[in-house]
């Protein structure tokens, strides 16, 4: 079965470490991306309840492009 969005956002942001070398947290990727926490939160909510407008796409693809990649 494929990976949905929220789930791939999830791992990805999971696999981000913040300066003391712990999993970036929700609230970190939240100010990263310039959204809300709970914006972000409705993003990885398994089904997501929105999914991001034009600008926050462009930038996670510009900053994590692996979350738009195609997963075998």
């Amino acid at each position: 079965m494929a990976e949905s969005f929220s789930e791939r956002l999830k791992r990805t942001r999971c696999s981000k470490k913040n300066e003391l070398g712990r999993c970036l947290s929700q609230e970190d990727a939240a100010r990263l991306f310039a959204v809300s926490l709970s914006c972000w939160r409705s993003w990885e909510h398994e089904p997501p309840r929105h999914l991001p407008d034009n600008r926050s796409r462009i930038k996670i693809q510009e900053l994590w492009p692996e979350v738009f990649s195609r997963q075998p």
